[in-house]
């Protein structure tokens, strides 16, 4: 799963794929032009070592129209990230990747 951040939207992308969480940006979109976005959307922060923190609760609710499934399998997920310290303030660490768009 991935949040697509272009020059004015914030997307969620491929909910379905749990085995990964990222904030993806064109490579002509600034880091700053990102940070903004996430805070201007309510979706997270960046930090300083190229992760993104992303608000579980919109993850669970952009998620929650695939239905119960979904939901286990999202908790799932949050559970793993947690064991492995990636889960802070009601936040999940995602990396930050440019990409080609």
């Amino acid at each position: 799963m991935f949040v697509e951040i272009t020059r004015g939207s914030a997307i969620l992308r491929e909910l379905d794929d749990l085995r990964s969480l990222s904030v993806r940006h064109s490579v002509v979109v600034a880091r700053d032009e990102v940070a903004s976005a996430l805070v201007r959307e309510d979706l997270g922060v960046l930090d300083g070592d190229g992760h993104a923190w992303l608000d579980i609760q919109w993850l669970l609710d952009s998620g929650a129209a695939r239905g119960p499934r979904w939901s286990q399998d999202f908790s799932g997920m949050i559970g793993f990230a947690e064991s492995r310290g990636w889960v802070r303030d009601g936040r999940v660490r995602a990396h930050l990747e440019a990409v080609e768009m």
